[in-house]
């Protein structure tokens, strides 16, 4: 059984079966061991619709986006200092795969003039109605006319059909030596390692491409980066968003009365807890 098509972090064509989830087959490259949905769906827009972001009914997406991303706070305040560090300036910035503004409204609040991109049409709306310059799209929708200091992409890149492209992209729209801040899942985590194909994180079609450190090390090399940091950040979710994942992922009765039974509590719904299963990847990169 061969892939459909090569990996696409480093687009070796070798690659053995992995698992088989959703319908999605998905393959390991021989070469950098990054994880790939072998036959990229048709269409993909229609998952990130209103429920993505609210209620995450569709086995997808967060309980409530903006609840979920405040025990984010501190890894994003630290990102906005080392984007400074990094880009040795404040200036423009844009936050691909934006959802509600989260993350526009903090860097705005540390001195940075941020635009955000947003496929889902609903959580885009309400980051306008905020005052948040937003943009319905994807980053292969942005003219590149005016250049900007630096990119976020969170929890972005995994869920695109074409990585390379993005990232090549990114780099035509970054100002020389401009930065580019990337939160992916690591498919090379020991904890992803040990899971096998039950890592709670392989989610076709929401997520396509799981990749390595050293398959994301080569993917943004050749689009014309200069990776400057990997490390592991930790996140802290809330007691619904944890057991929701647990029901997504194992779908055990004990899980789904829990969370019914969470629910009824609010103060306990949103009890933050730290999580950091090493399993995800933040990565700083410059361009050259």
């Amino acid at each position: 059984m061969k892939p459909e098509r090569p990996c696409p972090a480093c687009a070796a064509k070798m690659a053995n079966f992995f698992a088989e989830k959703n319908g999605h087959r998905i393959f390991k490259c021989l070469a950098c061991s990054s994880l790939f949905v072998s036959k990229l769906p048709s269409e993909t827009a229609s998952i990130y619709g209103e429920k993505y972001f609210w209620g995450a009914e569709s086995g997808f997406g967060y309980v409530d986006y903006d609840t979920d991303k405040e025990p984010m706070r501190k890894v994003f305040e630290q990102c906005v200092e080392r984007i400074s560090q990094i880009s040795g300036r404040k200036g423009r910035l844009v936050d691909i795969g934006a959802a509600t503004g989260y993350f526009m409204k903090l860097a705005k609040k540390m001195g940075w003039e941020a635009e955000g991109v947003e496929i889902g049409r609903e959580a885009a709306e309400v980051g306008r109605r905020q005052g948040l310059k937003m943009l319905t799209a994807t980053i292969a929708e942005l003219s590149g006319a005016e250049k900007f200091d630096a990119i976020t992409m969170f929890d972005v890149i995994e869920h695109v059909k074409d990585p390379e492209a993005d990232f090549r992209k990114a780099h035509d729209l970054l100002k020389d030596d401009g930065a580019l801040v990337i939160i992916t899942p690591n498919s090379g985590s020991l904890y992803a390692r040990l899971l096998g194909k039950r890592w709670h994180l392989i989610v076709p079609p929401e997520h396509l491409s799981y990749f390595t450190r050293a398959g994301m090390q080569t993917l943004l090399e050749k689009s014309g980066f200069q990776v400057i940091e990997m490390k592991a950040p930790g996140k802290w979710f809330t007691l619904e968003y944890i057991l929701h994942t647990l029901l997504r992922w194992q779908g055990l009765g004990v899980w789904r009365g829990l969370l019914k039974g969470v629910k009824k509590f609010p103060r306990l719904a949103n009890v933050r807890l730290p999580v950091n299963f090493r399993d995800n990847m933040l990565v700083f990169a410059r361009k050259i």
